[in-house]
C-alpha cells in the first residue's frame, strides 16, 4: 500500500459495510488522527474518511465507525468511544478491509521501531 489520507465525509458518499475491525480506539486515533464526530442521527459515535491509495495507484475510499453500540444511539447503556473495540469499515470495494488492516498492523510495527543512523545507513532496530 502506498498511503492512506483523511478526507471529507463528501467523499466518501455511497460507501456500505465491508467487514469489521476489532481494535482499540486509541490504536486507530494513533493511526489515522482524531476522528470526526458521530453522525447526527446518533447511529455513531466515531467516524474515520480515509482515501487509500494502493501500490498499483488504484484509490479507494473507507470509512472507519462504530454502529449502535455507544452512548449517542444507547444513552447510559452505551459505551464510550474510548471504549469501543468493535468497528464498521465502510467502502465501495470490499479490498478497502485488508488494507486497512494491513496499514494497522504495518503502522503499529514501524511505530514500535527506532531507525539509528550508522555512517550513512539507517538501521531499523526493535523497540524494547
Amino acid at each position: 500500500m502506498r498511503c492512506i489520507y483523511r478526507t471529507s465525509s463528501r467523499h466518501t458518499d455511497g460507501t456500505s459495510l465491508q467487514g469489521t475491525l476489532d481494535v482499540s480506539f486509541d490504536s486507530l486515533r494513533t493511526t489515522f488522527g482524531r476522528p470526526e464526530k458521530g453522525s447526527v442521527d446518533g447511529k455513531t459515535d466515531a467516524e474515520w474518511y480515509l482515501e487509500i491509495v494502493d501500490t498499483e495507484g488504484q484509490k479507494y475510499v473507507a470509512t472507519i465507525y462504530n454502529w449502535k453500540n455507544g452512548k449517542n444511539y444507547l444513552g447510559d447503556k452505551g459505551l464510550r468511544a474510548e471504549h469501543i473495540t468493535n468497528w464498521n469499515i465502510g467502502g465501495k470495494d470490499r479490498r478497502v478491509v485488508d488494507l486497512i488492516k494491513q496499514y494497522i498492523i504495518d503502522y503499529a510495527v514501524s511505530a514500535s521501531m527506532i531507525w539509528t543512523k550508522k555512517g550513512t545507513d539507517l538501521i531499523k532496530r526493535s523497540y524494547t
